[in-house]
Formats: C-alpha cells, sequence, structure tokens
C-alpha cells in the first residue's frame, strides 16, 4: 500500500470543504454543490458539457459556506437540497440580491 511521505519541515494543509450556491446568469435557476476547489468547480459547470448545470450556463457563485470537513459539508447540501431546507435555501437566495423561487 502506497500513502503520501512526511517531509520534515512540510507545512500540513488542512483541506477546507464548501457548499456554494451558483445562479445561472441567463435563466435565473440554482444550483447547490459542494466541493474543496470552489474556483475549479466553478470552471467545470461552466466549460463541461453532458451535465445538467451545461444546459443553463454561465453561471456565477452567489453564496459560499467553508467547512472543516467533508462531512459536515456534504450534511450541509443534503439539508439544503431538502425539504426542510427550503426555507434556509431562500435565506441565502435572498441574502444575495436573488429573490426568483424556483
Amino acid at each position: 500500500m502506497e500513502g503520501h511521505q512526511f517531509n520534515p519541515g512540510q507545512r500540513l494543509q488542512i483541506l477546507k470543504w464548501h457548499v456554494y450556491v451558483l445562479r445561472s446568469i441567463p435563466t435565473g435557476r440554482h444550483y447547490i454543490g459542494m466541493t474543496s476547489d470552489v474556483q475549479k468547480r466553478l470552471h467545470e459547470h461552466n466549460t463541461k458539457k453532458g451535465r445538467w448545470t451545461s444546459s443553463f450556463q454561465p453561471w456565477e457563485i452567489i453564496a459560499l459556506e467553508e467547512f472543516g470537513s467533508r462531512t459536515d459539508a456534504s450534511a450541509r447540501e443534503a439539508f439544503l437540497k431538502s425539504e426542510a431546507g427550503i426555507g434556509e435555501r431562500y435565506r441565502l437566495y435572498d441574502e444575495n440580491g436573488v429573490v426568483e423561487r424556483p
């Protein structure tokens, strides 16, 4: 089994996870996702074909929340996508000047 080699004096980088809300610029539709690399993921949403988001490009980030673990970010994403999270989802849209309802 191969692992990562630790080099003395090397700084340990702590991975942060983010839950993000995108807004389609032409349609106003929203997408909620999770990633550890926000800029890379936004680029993927705006350039990749064959995904749901490809039909509504370009996208912009309207809300971003940071978490210390993938587990916490995943739980927040699931909540925002759930029926119970509808009110919180609308609050995120409204705080960012987006008042349309999907």
